[in-house]
């Protein structure tokens, strides 16, 4: 028997579970009803009329899932003149078998399945005062149309769009010769009919609407949604390819896709990675980040979980093993040179030179130690006040990065040190050693289409936010506002050294 497919479950909890908790329950019963004219294809005698009847005590409105209900289906073969009603069914014969249903259901988010009902049919026995051939019957069978769990509120419709009965017709005494009743080899339309069981005994006749149509809608459900103010955590992130560039011997590219926000739940408003007794979170809008200050040859099981409404998701597991990393590689040493644009109420451009030094890793990734030396350059603040600005950036730990293809990628994390500042060149605002950003910015470069190489070098861009200042003396409130900020840009020229 073949029941319409669990998969309409959607989701691990039902909200229907918690209405239930607090009273609610199905709207009141609809007598869903649906009588449609028909044409079938009979053994021997070719195609005549049917009707076809459909009832099921549907509600009007639920609270999340269509609960389980009993259908009856009716299918009368009507004697038609000249014609014959159920045909080459002789008084005394008797018929017993399903009648298949094609349902369709459509949920509210617009997504559909389509799949069979098996109405069982009681025994049907043609009349012993017919008349070979020339009597009405009808044939009734019933069914169960399972629970639909819905996927969000709206309207969920209900419609047949397809049917046909399978049913073995015998003798009620030991005469006659039901293999007379073949299944038809086409259908209404003399396309191919195939046999659903392969079993002479059993005849299935080819069925459609008169005339004919994708389908009739049997009901309209109104599903409405009422979660407790108690939300249940985002779904599962999603598992997503990690190549081996993504991996070197001290670090990795984690990648994952989205948590989906099942019905009741909170969406997810950030990743939180964890691996050993370590812990990176990430906004929800970011489905990767790189993992460095790992240990060769290491093997690694990073748990990623969504969070939402303070609760964590189910987590997905990534097994990564970081690379042996080779040693004895020479170095590569590259000259830096290049310059920062504030854009915050702060704004200008600061040059910047420096120095990297290189350690290949793999074929493609890298480690780096960044040298950036202080700058100092003219900037204008709250629109119209000159100042002088000495700014250090004080790398924080090694740089990472990937070579493929021509193209560069580094990670680096700076500390941005306010040395000085001082308004018109000479009034001293703020400034020391102990006036810097209270976290680390996080510079990612990458190199222009001119391309790079690593014999000779090339050209890197990149974004970067400062973040508010502490350490700065009296004028800290002031000082900070203006320089914190996202969007500044950075632009360098790698050149080798020999």
């Amino acid at each position: 028997m073949s029941y319409l497919s669990q998969t309409l479950r959607r989701g691990a909890v039902s909200c229907v579970a918690v209405a239930a908790s607090i009273g609610l329950s199905a709207g009141a019963a609809n007598a869903a009803s649906l009588q449609a004219a028909a044409k079938c294809k009979y053994p021997i005698v070719g195609t005549a009329s049917a009707n076809l009847s459909v009832d099921a005590a549907l509600p009007t409105e639920v609270e999340g899932t269509i609960p389980a209900t009993p259908v009856r289906v009716e299918l009368a073969f009507p004697r038609e003149g000249g014609g014959v009603g159920l045909p080459v069914m002789t008084p005394g014969y008797r018929a017993t078998g399903v009648i298949r249903l094609r349902v369709k259901v459509t949920l509210p988010d617009g997504s559909s399945e389509t799949n069979t009902i098996s109405a069982q049919v009681g025994e049907y026995t043609v009349p012993t005062n017919g008349t070979l051939g020339y009597a009405t019957h009808s044939i009734v069978g019933t069914g169960t149309l399972p629970a639909i769990d819905t996927t969000g509120a709206g309207i969920a419709t209900i419609e047949v769009v397809g049917f046909g009965p399978n049913l073995r017709m015998t003798p009620i005494d030991e005469l006659g010769d039901s293999q007379w009743f073949r299944t038809p080899t086409t259908d209404v339309d003399g396309q191919p009919f195939a046999d659903s069981d392969g079993l002479p005994e059993t005849t299935d006749l080819p069925c459609r609407f008169e005339p004919a149509v994708a389908g009739v809608k049997l009901a309209d459900v109104a599903v409405q949604l009422t979660c407790l103010p108690v939300i249940l955590p985002p779904g599962k992130p999603g598992s997503a390819p990690i190549s081996d560039a993504d991996i070197t011997s001290t670090s990795v590219h984690l990648r994952w896709t989205a948590s989906p926000t099942p019905r009741c739940a909170s969406p997810a408003t950030s990743y939180r990675i964890t691996y050993g007794d370590k812990t990176v979170e990430v906004p929800a809008t970011q489905t990767d980040v790189v993992i460095n200050g790992l240990s060769p040859e290491t093997a690694y099981a990073f748990s990623v979980v969504g969070v939402g409404n303070n609760q964590p998701s189910e987590s997905l597991v990534v097994n990564v093993t970081t690379d042996a990393g080779q040693t004895g590689e020479p170095l590569l040493g590259y000259a830096l040179a290049g310059s920062t644009q504030i854009k915050t109420l702060t704004k200008g451009t600061l040059p910047l030179k420096g120095a990297i030094q290189v350690q290949p890793i793999s074929g493609v990734a890298f480690t780096a130690d960044l040298q950036l030396n202080d700058t100092t350059g003219r900037l204008v603040t709250a629109g119209f006040l000159p100042v002088t600005a000495k700014i250090g950036f004080v790398p924080s730990g090694k740089t990472t990065g990937l070579f493929a293809d021509d193209v560069l990628k580094t990670a680096s994390k700076v500390r941005i040190k306010v040395k000085e500042i001082k308004l018109f060149g000479a009034i001293p605002l703020a400034g020391g050693n102990s006036c810097q950003t209270r976290q680390l910015s996080d510079i990612n470069l990458q190199s222009t289409e001119a391309g790079f190489t690593l014999a000779g070098g090339g050209s890197l861009t990149g974004t970067y936010k400062i973040s508010d200042l502490n350490g700065c003396g009296v004028l800290n409130g002031v000082v900070s506002p203006l320089t914190a900020g996202d969007g500044n840009t950075i632009a360098l020229t790698l050149t080798r050294r020999s």
